[in-house]
C-alpha cells in the first residue's frame, strides 16, 4: 500500500497539522495525525484534532492502494522537513510507514501508532455563509491581537465576526475584539455572502483566529460554513498550489460586548482632535512599508 506526493504539499499539510498538536501530553490522541489514502479519489487526507479544533488537508497524489494509519505528527514533519524537494512515497508495511524520496536515496521508517478517535472534516454537513479572499481574512484576523489572554475573561478571549450587507452590491465582514482596555473593529469586503448569513455572526475562539492567521496565505480563497448549531468549518483553497485545507471548531458560548466595543471606538473618534503635518513623499513611503507588512 503506497502513495506518492509532492514534498512541498506534504510539508505544508504537516506544518498545518502540527499547529493543533497537544504538547502537554494530556490528550494522547492529540499527538497523532490520521493519514488516509484513497486510490479511487487519488488523494491523501491528513487530519489532526486537539479536542476542540480539527485541521485537515487533502493532497492530490499517485495513490496505488487505500491505506489508513495513525502517525506521530511532529516526528513525521521532522522527517519530511529533512528530505529534499521532489516526490515522496509513503508505503505502509506491517507496523511501519516507509518514507522514501523519489530517487530512493533517502529512506525512513516510522512506527505506526494505535488507532485513535480523530474525527474527519470531509463529508460534514455544512451551510455556506460567506466567501472572502485570503488577504482580507488575514486583515480581519489581526483583531485577535486585541483579544484578552486572561482565562478569567472567557467572553473577551474571542473575536466576534458579523456578516453585513449594507446594500445590494456590498458585503462587509466586521471583526470585533477587546481585552477590556483597548478595542478594535476591523472591516473587510467579502466576495459573497449567502442570504441566510446576512445579519448573522460567529464568535470565534481567539485561539482559532490565531490559527487562521498562521494557516491562511494572502493568495488563498476562504469559505466560511456553519455546521450544526455551534460548529463552524473554514475551507481554505488555492487552485495554483493545489491547497485544500479545512479547519473546524466549536463556537464560543461567551460573546464579547460588541455594542460596547463600537461605542468605545466611536467615542474615541469623536473626542480625537489631532493635527499632524508630514511631507507627502514620506507619508507615501511609510504607507507602502506598513501595507507590505499588513498584507
Amino acid at each position: 500500500m503506497s502513495a506518492t506526493l509532492s514534498r512541498v504539499n506534504l510539508y505544508e499539510a504537516l506544518t498545518n497539522a502540527a499547529r493543533v498538536v497537544d504538547k502537554s501530553g494530556k490528550l494522547a490522541f492529540a499527538k497523532f495525525a490520521r493519514l488516509e489514502a484513497k486510490a479511487a479519489d487519488r488523494n491523501v487526507m491528513i487530519t489532526t484534532f486537539n479536542g476542540q479544533t480539527a485541521i485537515e488537508s487533502i493532497l492530490a497524489g499517485d495513490v496505488a492502494d487505500d491505506m489508513l494509519a495513525y502517525l506521530n505528527t511532529e516526528t513525521l514533519l521532522h522527517l519530511v522537513t529533512a528530505m529534499p524537494e521532489g516526490a515522496i512515497t509513503l508505503t505502509l508495511k506491517s507496523n511501519d510507514l516507509l518514507i522514501t524520496t523519489g530517487d530512493g536515496k533517502q529512506k525512513h521508517n516510522l512506527k505506526i501508532g494505535a488507532d485513535v478517535e480523530i474525527p474527519v472534516i470531509a463529508g460534514s454537513t455544512k451551510t455556506s455563509m460567506a466567501r472572502i479572499s485570503g488577504i482580507e481574512l488575514r486583515c480581519l484576523c489581526r483583531a485577535v491581537k486585541f483579544a484578552s489572554t486572561n482565562e478569567g475573561q472567557p467572553s473577551l478571549m474571542t473575536v466576534h465576526v458579523a456578516f453585513n450587507k449594507p446594500d445590494e452590491k456590498t458585503v462587509v465582514v466586521v471583526a470585533s475584539a477587546t481585552d477590556g482596555f483597548a478595542a478594535v473593529q476591523s472591516l473587510a469586503p467579502a466576495i459573497s455572502c449567502t442570504k441566510g448569513a446576512v445579519g448573522k455572526a460567529i464568535t470565534f475562539p481567539a485561539s482559532f483566529v490565531a490559527l487562521l492567521l498562521e494557516a491562511v496565505r494572502p493568495e488563498d480563497q476562504v469559505e466560511i460554513h456553519r455546521s450544526g448549531d455551534n460548529r463552524f468549518i473554514v475551507a481554505v483553497t488555492n487552485d495554483k498550489t493545489g491547497k485544500n485545507l479545512a479547519l473546524a471548531s466549536t463556537e464560543s458560548a461567551a460573546v464579547p460586548p460588541v455594542k460596547d466595543i463600537a461605542e468605545m471606538i466611536k467615542s474615541t473618534k469623536d473626542k480625537a482632535n489631532v493635527t499632524i503635518e508630514v511631507e507627502t513623499a514620506a507619508l507615501v513611503n511609510a504607507l507602502d512599508i506598513v501595507g507590505a507588512y499588513v498584507r
